[in-house]
């Protein structure tokens, strides 16, 4: 299996909602950091508040091993005694040392204060090992100052001699797995496990190793085994669903790097298992009323969404909503904004989003950031661009990467006056903000000022959006009649991207538009079109080469592709009916020329496109 933990970072999804909290419209409350267990770091969250478990079955064991005699959990020592207190000293100097951390750019002095920093964590964690701040702490460090191997070795012992400290035995574990030591990572977990029987946190943290480890038999069995013995709760059912979740969806996508290693399992087989968690986080959220569960709430319906069930989804939603506690809460009308989009009901997704968006001035910004990227997801630009507009509103100085999203919106939504507008608001305006305001200028038409602004960021070595900003520059440039300008912008895109057909069709309608290197341009075409055979901008293109390299006969035979894949909404349609005109024109079919021309005429907005057009229908027509 990988080792980008791609299993524990999808299951983070589903339990995101924490960071929202339980605000209704009516409050204004300060955010909350979300509580989420993430085996990518060393670092430990507070277990969840675990309920007394009744008898229970063993531990189902990897294989045979000698019988150990159970060690008692050490109780924490009270900070009274010497001890404890010289641990809080030790605590509190790794702080200070890891502050000087970010305050040195020399990467040798930020080396030295964090290895001071990991050195007196660990010294604060060796005397209190039950302490979880301590430990996370060191985990926070350790790997930027020794690296894994290092940390394996330094808290081996440590962890030996308290096997029942669940904090130190999963860092512990983590350390190894990272190292594909799977087994004794596994045997480590087992070993805390038998002494914690009913410890949540150590069963959720096994299932993650089982399926890391490619032992997803043992998942199975082990998630089992939490069933008989009710340790069971719906954030670890979750998680059990997101590893098959994203076993399923490898599988769809023929990534099979992304599997487990000898995974034997179907699609079918997948689905099968996924509805049976999906009914089993159902039943289990059941009982779920207070808003104090909201955040497991809004997973299970996150979770439901993800794998595609519906009916199960919008079942549990309504229960949810009946319960005012919980459905006149922020995160769940967040969540029930996302889980909609997610299975395709966009008029419910809105309908949601809409009363999130008549409250935007009581939402926190990290609530309307989601929201945002929920309409940007959803496709409706003037909505996130309003609760943009909010965010800078609460700012005393405008942050330079909120500005650039709004005016991403705005462009999108083609507020375009909006974005000339926010373009004053920056202190010093950023290459992305003279990007977006000299777009706005060009659909704007005030192609002087357009060219201004996008000239001002050309020179830089790695200019804002590449190649796009030279096709934007070289079409203004057009627009100005600088056709040396235009020519050279138009090639420096095509460079930037040699073999992409895009560029080379635009690099190339360019020189043929203005009758230069026509060999080249119609080899440029010919490559786009070979790549993208039904593509009528690449066809319109090929054929107005031909019909400057005075082969017209070939120009119609290729716009009567163009004729038979249809036009579409093809945003060139204007020139394409131009080109349409000259051809036949110039083939001696004047009738069909003037239909043409006189299409064009109807779809274009170009002021000089429009006089041209004007005149030929006038030199051409029948009535003088």
């Amino acid at each position: 299996m990988s080792r980008t933990y791609v299993f524990v970072i999808l299951t983070l999804v589903a339990v995101v909602f924490l960071g929202v909290g339980c605000r209704t419209f009516s409050e204004n409350v300060k955010d909350e950091a979300p509580s989420v267990e993430s085996r990518p770091s060393l670092s430990l969250e507070n277990a969840p508040e675990q309920k007394a478990a009744p008898e229970q079955k063993a531990v189902p064991e990897q294989k045979a091993a000698p019988e150990q005699k159970a060690v008692p959990e050490q109780k924490a020592l009270s900070f009274d005694d010497e001890i404890g207190t010289n641990a809080e000293n030790e605590f509190k100097a790794g702080l200070e040392a890891e502050k000087q951390v970010g305050k040195n750019s020399f990467p040798a002095e930020a080396k030295k204060y964090i290895e001071q920093a990991e050195a007196h964590y660990f010294n604060a964690m060796s005397a209190v090992p039950g302490k979880v701040s301590y430990v996370e702490a060191w985990g926070r460090v350790a790997l930027k100052a020794l690296g894994v191997q290092k940390c394996e070795a330094k808290l081996a012992p440590l962890a030996k001699k308290h096997p029942g400290s669940q904090q130190l035995v999963i860092v512990y574990s983590r350390l190894l797995s990272r190292q594909k030591k799977y087994q004794q990572a596994i045997e480590a977990l087992q070993g805390c496990l038998e002494i914690n029987m009913d410890s949540t946190l150590l069963c959720r943290e096994m299932l993650l190793l089982y399926f890391e480890a490619g032992k997803v038999s043992q998942a199975k069995e082990f998630y089992e085994w939490m069933g008989e013995n009710d340790l069971l709760m719906p954030a670890e059912v979750i998680i059990y669903g997101a590893c098959w979740k994203s076993c399923r969806n490898a599988l769809v996508n023929g990534e099979k790097d992304k599997l487990p290693e000898g995974f034997n399992y179907t699609k079918e087989q997948c689905d099968a298992i996924l509805h049976d968690i999906s009914l089993t986080a159902c039943n289990l959220g059941e009982s779920l009323v207070r808003e104090d569960d909201l955040a497991v709430i809004c997973g299970i319906g996150l979770f439901l969404a993800e794998v595609g069930e519906k009916e199960l989804h919008r079942s549990f939603v309504q229960k949810k909503a009946s319960i005012p506690e919980i459905c006149n809460t922020v995160a769940f009308m967040l969540m029930i904004v996302e889980t909609n989009w997610i299975l395709g009901d966009k008029e419910r997704a809105m309908a949601a989003a809409a009363i999130l968006e008549r409250s935007k001035n009581e939402l926190t910004d990290e609530v309307l950031f989601r929201l945002i990227g929920c309409f940007g997801k959803m496709q409706e630009p003037a909505h996130a661009a309003r609760l943009l507009e909010t965010l800078a509103l609460r700012q005393k100085e405008q942050s330079p990467k909120l500005l650039d999203e709004l005016m991403v919106q705005y462009l999108l939504a083609k507020e375009y006056d909006n974005v000339v507008l926010a373009f004053q608001l920056y202190a010093k305006p950023s290459e992305f903000g003279r990007y977006a305001v000299g777009i706005a200028y060009k659909a704007k038409e005030n192609y002087r000022a357009a060219y201004r602004e996008l000239g001002m960021i050309a020179g830089s070595e790695n200019p804002v959006n590449g190649f796009w900003l030279f096709m934007q520059l070289s079409m203004v440039c057009q627009k100005l009649n600088k056709r040396d300008e235009a020519v050279k912008y138009a090639e420096k895109a095509w460079k930037m991207k040699p073999e992409e057909p895009t560029l080379c069709n635009f690099y190339g309608y360019t020189l043929a538009d203005y009758g230069l290197k026509l060999e080249l341009a119609q080899e440029l075409i010919d490559k786009a079109v070979k790549a993208e055979p039904k593509n009528v901008a690449y066809l319109d293109s090929l054929a107005w080469v031909l019909f400057k390299r005075g082969n017209s006969a070939k120009a119609e035979e290729i716009m009567g592709k163009v004729l038979e894949i249809g036009l579409g909404d093809n945003g060139d349609d204007g020139e394409i009916q131009l080109h349409l005109g000259d051809i036949f024109f110039a083939n001696g079919k004047k009738d069909e020329a003037l239909k043409h021309w006189k299409e064009a005429l109807k779809l274009t907005k170009d002021a000089y496109i429009k006089k041209e057009l004007e005149q030929k229908i006038k030199a051409n027509s029948q009535e003088k």
